[in-house]
């Protein structure tokens, strides 16, 4: 499950008791989703998918891409991916990740409009060339030139 931490601001608490119960429980996590601020129905988890944080302006986002929906079976692969907004606690599905996968590596460069993904696990555990450029503006996926070899929990690393 996706967490957050809780960051009312101080001018919004009325009193001094309240204050001190915000205290008590400003560094506790707390579930984001699922809540009645949800604007689409979702699968709460996922598992070996990857989630990249977008503190873009004007509002923060977490896009949640793929995963599996069985931790003790990969083979459960799913193409889901999540756009969660953090100001209005909202959830809209973008377009799926074809095929689904599972254990890839996901690596955006600060200030890019672009996600890359690299490689994973299909359904049939079968490793997978493919890479992928999901654009954080429009929610659609482009295809890549494909690895010369098929990778699964790989890493990557952008220089600069």
């Amino acid at each position: 499950m996706l967490m957050a931490m809780d960051f009312t601001p101080w001018e919004e608490l009325p009193m001094d008791e309240l204050k001190r119960l915000y205290l008590s429980k400003m560094l506790q996590w707390q579930p984001l989703l699922p809540n009645q601020y949800t604007s689409q129905s979702i699968k709460p988890n996922k598992f070996f998918g990857r989630a990249m944080y977008l503190p873009i302006q004007p509002y923060a986002r977490v896009i949640v891409i793929s995963g599996c929906t069985d931790k003790d079976n990969t083979s459960k692969a799913c193409s889901e991916v999540q756009e969660w907004h953090l100001v209005d606690m909202t959830v809209r599905l973008a377009e799926p990740l074809v095929p689904a996968r599972t254990s890839f590596n996901a690596i955006r460069h600060p200030g890019s409009r672009h996600i890359y993904v690299i490689g994973g696990n299909h359904k049939k555990q079968e490793t997978l060339k493919d890479t992928k450029r999901f654009d954080i503006y429009s929610l659609r996926w482009e295809d890549l030139p494909e690895l010369n070899f098929a990778r699964a929990n790989c890493a990557s690393v952008i220089i600069d």
